[in-house]
């Protein structure tokens, strides 16, 4: 048997009452919002970043849909379309955009991978799987509006219409979401375009912007 002894100069003290620990009232009514982890499609910084107010806050979007959303895969001449993220070629990728394109010369590995995890990427590949022949990814707010860039082709598989059946099975997939209007730049392809119904834009002097990128001059066809 164990006997706890009391100090002497505590066994005369009053004995104070020990109550149980309550939460407090208030904190119940805090918005629910608080006490949920965000449900983004990583756990990056933009899966902390929260849109919204008071009890309608939530967390930002991700580019990335869910596997129910994803379009289904597309074959056609031993090629193969598709929407998942996953089988990104992000090495490739950025060997295309930072070494061969004129609009994103010398764009570091990470821009390259956070542009895309913001994005919704569109891969070609030959059917085996074992090559990515093309890409292009989608910058959308998934109810009006798509912005389409980074569209890439491999040199070795260009002239077999890639990439217009690329830019039509975009603008496809998100037209099939309710997005009514859709928006690119190009330098030189604008035939490729107009084939998949993009018009020259109409109205422009209504448009601002704000460009620091190091190759706006190449991309304008400026020296």
């Amino acid at each position: 048997m164990v006997r706890l002894t009391i100090p002497r100069h505590l066994a005369g003290a009053a004995r104070v009452p020990i109550r149980p620990f309550q939460l407090p009232t208030w904190l119940f009514r805090l918005p629910t919002w608080l006490f949920r982890l965000p449900t983004c499609c990583d756990t990056s910084a933009s899966a902390t970043r929260w849109i919204g107010g008071c009890d309608t806050m939530r967390p930002a979007p991700c580019g990335n849909v869910t596997k129910e959303e994803l379009m289904e895969d597309l074959a056609r001449d031993g090629y193969v379309l598709t929407a998942d993220p996953k089988r990104v070629d992000f090495t490739r990728v950025h060997r295309w955009l930072s070494e061969e394109s004129y609009w994103a010369a010398g764009r570091s590995y990470d821009l390259v991978a956070r542009s895309i995890d913001g994005s919704l990427p569109y891969s070609i590949f030959t059917t085996d799987g074992a090559e990515q022949v093309a890409f292009a990814r989608a910058v959308t707010d998934g109810a009006t509006f798509a912005w389409i860039c980074d569209v890439f082709v491999d040199e070795t598989h260009r002239g077999r219409g890639l990439g217009q059946w690329m830019i039509d099975t975009i603008v496809a997939d998100l037209s099939d979401r309710g997005i009514l209007r859709f928006l690119l730049a190009t330098r030189d392809a604008h035939d490729v375009y107009r084939r998949s119904g993009f018009e020259d834009l109409a109205g422009a002097h209504r448009f601002m912007e704000i460009d620091r990128r190091p190759t706006r001059n190449a991309i304008l066809g400026q020296p």
